[in-house]
């Protein structure tokens, strides 16, 4: 199957910080629509629907940035001897 290669290729790739961070931004907004700041705009990452996108894109890409991946070379192990 074609689309499945395609679908591992892109989760390995940096484009899935991109695609987390885009979903992100639009958590954020969601996030400042639906609570928001109630104490009058002294909140500051969710006083504005900018940082709060902003926040959520940054935690989002961060949480998406692949992994390194894993080595086969054999000369060590987990103990680092």
């Amino acid at each position: 199957m074609a689309s499945e290669g395609r679908w591992r290729k892109l989760w390995g790739s940096p484009w899935r910080a991109a695609v987390f961070a885009a979903a992100g931004g639009l958590v954020g907004v969601a996030y400042y629509e639906l609570v928001g700041c109630r104490a009058g705009g002294t909140c500051a990452i969710t006083s504005s629907v900018w940082r709060s996108a902003a926040y959520f894109s940054l935690v989002a890409a961060v949480v998406g940035w692949p992994g390194r991946s894993a080595t086969t070379s054999g000369s060590r192990d987990s103990r680092g001897s």
